[in-house]
């Protein structure tokens, strides 16, 4: 198994965790599996059935490490107890490590976000460009107009932030609009079909907001 080794900065959660009695391990889960499968609605019911600081952090980058590695809950709880040594209580750990809303949640959240480049925002400005004529500056004259878009496409890579920028007519902000409304019209199809099934559809949240949530 690899090795674990706790951060000092979430200790203190680990331990908070190995001294939940059977009431309070019980409340835990039972708000982790009420709430919806994201991460931030995860990480809000853990807030609230565990007050110890970074908890919601600790316990879903824990949950998405140890799927990564394929380890069970089990042997996880064995080797956060190890790490503890004498802070420790002989609780067990395997019930609090193991719900699957936190496995579903940090796998969705890691599927959604294994990209080169994730998208944060889009504007698009629209600009009149006026087209003079004549060659000297004293006989410039205002002979046309024309209006332009440009599209900017703001996006995160390799922990930076980043730009980009493209210039768009009236054909292809008809054509940028079809693609939205098709994009938009399958994923209503989706969701109508996972609706009769008993797959459940996650809708994750905007990763921007999700310390605000």
């Amino acid at each position: 198994m690899p090795k674990f080794t706790i951060p000092d900065e979430v200790r203190p959660v680990f331990k908070a965790l190995s001294n939940l009695d059977q009431d309070e391990s019980k409340r835990l889960l039972q708000a982790v599996e009420s709430a919806r499968p994201n991460i931030a609605h995860l990480r809000r019911a853990i807030r609230e059935a565990i007050p110890e600081e970074r908890a919601d952090v600790a316990l879903v980058s824990l949950t998405s490490w140890r799927e990564g590695q394929g380890v069970s809950p089990k042997e996880m709880a064995a080797d956060i107890v190890r790490e503890l040594g004498d802070d420790a209580a002989r609780n067990d750990l395997t019930s609090p490590l193991s719900p699957r809303r936190i496995t579903l949640g940090s796998k969705a959240f890691d599927n959604a976000t294994e990209f080169p480049a994730l998208c944060e925002a889009v504007r698009i400005f629209t600009d009149v460009r006026p087209v003079f004529t004549g060659e000297e500056s004293e006989s410039l004259t205002l002979g046309a107009a024309q209006i332009v878009h440009t599209l900017k496409v703001s996006y995160l890579s390799e922990g930076s932030d980043h730009d980009f920028f493209l210039s768009l007519d009236d054909d292809d902000l008809a054509a940028l609009s079809r693609q939205i409304r098709r994009a938009r019209a399958k994923a209503t199809k989706i969701r109508e079909l996972l609706a009769g099934s008993s797959t459940e559809l996650i809708i994750l949240p905007d990763a921007r907001n999700e310390e605000e949530n």
